[in-house]
């Protein structure tokens, strides 16, 4: 748990010296744990000190007085224990010692223990209500723990449509993105950036007719924490033979997940079986339906590399540009 003690000098005077302490101890025999290196007096180790799980941030010797309404940020880290019982109630009191003679004022919060719950995964599947051939367009899995536990190495599985009246299978779709954030999707969890291919996750696309994108992820840094989304974006396009007005859907879901890392021999399994996506259901799968629209002009554009191969730098790549009036009548100018 993550702890911020926020010391602010509201009178019209400079006071010294100050210091802040916080006695994890005071909590209860093995309650509380500092973590080490975790300590950090307004975004600086510098005046913190630890010794016996009691930290010290000692900020009128390290920077002198605190001026009128400046303010001190004392962030730390703690464990709670493990061998503490749901229910239990935890509370973690700062100190502020200030002037000759001393004068004190302390701040407290305490949060309860709640017993821990396996990891359950949501899946969202975003993307746009209409499409024209030619057009990429961008989807989004949104995929949410509501477990207390991590959810590690998930497996998600996004089968794109395919059939007579067109589809999604033409072309791989390409990963833009992929990332864990907190709970509200846009705040990133530190310590988890974007996660990198083929080092935290690899993806796979099967052709028709499976036409299916397989994400596997791998690291901690994609590991899914309580309440925390993991929000993958990708770009699809069309097949070129997709009818007009011919409504699309593709299911995802997340299919297999673990409550622990690989090295961790007790770790369970939970799994997830995809069928038509549950529409209005929350849960671990999810369906996007898409309508074909397209304009009169369509468009599509088309890229090779000259001989074959991989396009490596210095490689020279043909285009093709090829439009079609798929209306009734002449169109100009053009």
């Amino acid at each position: 748990v993550d702890y911020l003690v926020h010391v602010t000098n509201a009178s019209a005077n400079p006071v010294t010296p100050l210091a802040i302490t916080d006695d994890l101890n005071a909590a209860g025999a093995g309650a509380l744990t500092y973590v080490a290196g975790s300590a950090t007096m307004n975004g600086s180790p510098n005046g913190v000190t630890v010794a016996g799980n009691v930290i010290t941030a000692a900020y009128s010797a390290t920077y002198g007085p605190l001026a009128p309404g400046a303010t001190i940020d004392l962030r730390f880290r703690a464990t709670l224990g493990s061998a503490l019982a749901a229910g239990t109630l935890v509370t973690n009191t700062g100190i502020v010692t200030w002037g000759n003679p001393p004068q004190t004022a302390a701040g407290s919060v305490t949060i309860q223990v709640v017993k821990p719950t396996p990891p359950a995964l949501l899946m969202t599947k975003g993307g746009p209500a209409t499409m024209a051939i030619g057009q990429t367009a961008r989807f989004t899995l949104n995929v949410q723990n509501t477990g207390t536990t991590d959810a590690w190495n998930t497996t998600i599985l996004d089968r794109l449509p395919t059939g007579a009246t067109g589809g999604m299978c033409a072309s791989a779709p390409i990963i833009v993105s992929a990332q864990v954030f907190q709970a509200d999707g846009v705040t990133p969890v530190p310590g988890k950036g974007p996660l990198v291919p083929g080092t935290d996750y690899t993806a796979t696309f099967s052709g028709a007719p499976a036409c299916t994108l397989t994400l596997n992820l791998t690291t901690a840094a994609a590991a899914i924490g309580w309440t925390q989304r993991l929000i993958v974006t990708y770009q699809a396009q069309l097949d070129p033979t997709t009818q007009n007005g011919a409504t699309l859907t593709n299911v995802a879901g997340a299919t297999q997940w673990y409550s622990g890392p690989g090295t961790d021999p007790n770790r369970q399994s939970y799994t997830c079986a995809l069928t038509n996506g549950t529409p209005g259901v929350l849960d671990c799968q999810d369906a996007h339906t898409v309508t074909v629209a397209n304009p009169p002009v369509t468009i599509i554009k088309q890229v090779t590399v000259v001989g074959g191969g991989p396009p490596v730098p210095g490689a020279q790549v043909d285009y093709l540009v090829h439009v079609t009036n798929a209306s009734a009548n002449p169109v100009t100018p053009l």
